[in-house]
């Protein structure tokens, strides 16, 4: 059977992501949950009710003890589907991912954040890295749109959000300077109901406190339902933690929408700030944002400074803050020690 448009309400989504074939009655009359197919696409319920993907391994696996003989699929299984490939791909990648969760392949890494005018380093960015047995560690931007677009962000960014903060704790209870740790939230955790309950159990139990917590929020995120983002940041900021607006520059955020939020922090993005030494655009949008923010006495931070030169311009603009390769790349905790203990002036020189 082929999951035609017609068809498709033979196959339901289930909450954990896998599917439940609704005409596929099970031994003790449950519906067949499958398991995410493999990329050959075709998935096959056999007479006594087992539901699996058909591949050649299968095939092999079953004619071994029918002789070998090649048999019709309609005579050896009960039933078959037959899924599109982006469907098929789509599976597997959300099913590696789940399996990533549980396995526990993911782990936080950390950008040093700067203060300009110091030269010391104040903070850093929590950034979710993939580490995947085969393919090495995988970047976030492989796999964020797709924990977007399945839900399973919310689980992946609550648990980002305790080992941060877990980490933020353990570094100051052994003595080390505290630093503001900055998290990003996503447009799904932001319409997530209970957002700011969920964050404050966090702190509690990881006993940070809020003062070092920063979460950073996008323009696009913001914009999806203004009114109620508003309320969300207002609820959060009363926790006493700062809000950030990230990648700004390059959304659609209006001067009155920026003003309704309740932020502390805007952050230039990072291709702003890689044309700012070459196109004198991407400089004035820069310089503006900066006098803007001052004007409403926002911090501003400069992310993706790579050269001296960017980071000359940063600092003649009066940036507050800044972030990017020149002054350290993401990296373990167990290794970010050495960053932590030279000033950013030492780093970058």
């Amino acid at each position: 059977m082929s999951l035609s448009d017609d068809s498709r309400k033979a196959v339901e989504p289930t909450p954990q992501g896998r599917f439940v074939f609704l005409n596929a009655p099970q031994p003790g009359g449950s519906s067949s949950v499958v398991p995410p197919a493999t990329n050959d696409g075709m998935l096959i319920v056999d007479r006594s009710g087992k539901v699996a993907p058909l591949t050649r391994q299968a095939d092999v696996v079953w004619r071994v003890p029918h002789g070998g003989r090649s048999i019709p699929l309609n005579q050896r299984f009960a039933q078959m589907w037959q899924l599109p490939r982006r469907v098929v791909n789509r599976l597997v990648a959300e099913s590696n991912l789940r399996g990533a969760l549980k396995k526990q392949e993911l782990e936080v890494f950390f950008q040093p954040q700067a203060n300009l005018l110091s030269g010391e380093i104040d903070g850093v960015e929590a950034l979710v890295r993939w580490r995947h047995p085969s393919r090495g560690l995988i970047l976030p931007d492989t796999f964020i749109p797709l924990a977007e677009q399945t839900g399973l962000i919310l689980t992946l960014g609550d648990w980002v959000l305790r080992a941060a903060c877990e980490q933020n704790a353990e570094w100051i209870r052994s003595g080390m300077r505290p630093l503001r740790m900055a998290v990003n939230i996503s447009a799904r955790q932001l319409d997530q109901p209970g957002l700011t309950d969920i964050v404050e159990g966090v702190l509690s139990d990881t006993g940070l406190g809020s003062n070092w917590l920063e979460l950073e929020v996008t323009e696009t995120a913001t914009m999806r339902d203004p009114v109620k983002s508003i309320k969300a940041l207002h609820d959060l900021r009363d926790l006493g933690l700062r809000i950030s607006m990230d990648d700004f520059g390059t959304g659609y955020s209006s001067l009155a929408h920026v003003k309704d939020l309740p932020l502390d922090t805007l952050k230039i993005d990072r291709s702003l700030i890689s044309g700012v030494t070459k196109s004198r655009s991407h400089a004035a949008i820069a310089t503006a944002i900066v006098a803007m923010a001052d004007g409403m006495d926002l911090e501003v931070v400069a992310e993706g400074v790579e050269t001296r030169a960017q980071l000359a311009f940063v600092k003649g603009i009066r940036c507050d803050r800044y972030q990017g390769f020149l002054l350290g790349r993401p990296e373990p905790a167990n290794q970010l020690g050495s960053v932590l203990e030279h000033s950013a002036s030492e780093r970058a020189a």
